[in-house]
């Protein structure tokens, strides 16, 4: 049968506007074909199971693409370059934290669960996660601030008629309108000291906030 695979360049999943897909496109040497932007109609079509091609938007996005392809107006690409590892950090401003844990030894794995430690071990470096959402707003800008203060970490942010949403990995948190935030904030650190978890958290009015 026989077959090959060419590759043809990235494709920006929920686009925030920020450069750091651009970056790395620049880095390996591979065009953007597209950009998918953030839209929270989207995210709540998938959470059912539903197309995106019903947005107007994206059904737009994904046309204009499907259509180059069948044309055969993007020519593959030869010269990219793959990154080594600290390469591909140093594109997003990260590092190898200094230094290497200690192997496991024989008394780690099968002793009454003490372990025990050489007196060189390493100790615990603080880490703080990288930042994965780069806003340019003010408002936006204060509203991660906030979240990251009260130990949520931020993964998606959005600004749309409906106020701002952010999302932490599973979690969507609906903000709404940038007003009464320390309370909002104060009702979210509380939730959080619950230790359970939520796939929603409704704050756009906090005199009466909501969670599932």
């Amino acid at each position: 049968m026989g077959g090959s695979t060419q590759l043809l360049g990235l494709i920006v999943n929920r686009d925030d506007g920020t450069d750091t897909a651009d970056r790395f496109a620049d880095a390996i040497g591979l065009p953007i074909l597209a950009r998918v932007p953030l839209n929270q109609r989207v995210r709540m079509l998938a959470d059912a199971c539903k197309l995106a091609l019903e947005v107007e938007e994206f059904n737009a996005i994904f046309a204009d693409l499907a259509g180059r392809l069948d044309r055969r107006e993007i020519a593959h690409v030869k010269d990219f370059k793959p990154l080594e590892y600290n390469e591909f950090l140093e594109v997003f401003g990260a590092f190898e934290p200094p230094g290497s844990p200690d192997g496991a030894t024989a008394d780690d794995l099968f002793s009454d669960g003490k372990a025990r430690r050489g007196a060189n071990f390493i100790a615990d470096i603080p880490l703080t996660p990288v930042r994965q959402v780069h806003v340019t707003d003010p408002i936006q800008r204060r509203v991660q601030e906030l979240m990251e203060e009260i130990g949520i970490h931020v993964t998606d942010l959005a600004r749309d008629e409906d106020g701002i949403t952010v999302t932490s990995g599973s979690t969507e948190i609906r903000i709404g309108e940038p007003s009464h935030l320390m309370e909002k904030a104060a009702f979210l650190s509380a939730l959080l000291r619950t230790r359970q978890t939520f796939s929603l958290i409704d704050v756009r009015y906090p005199d009466a906030p909501s969670y599932q």
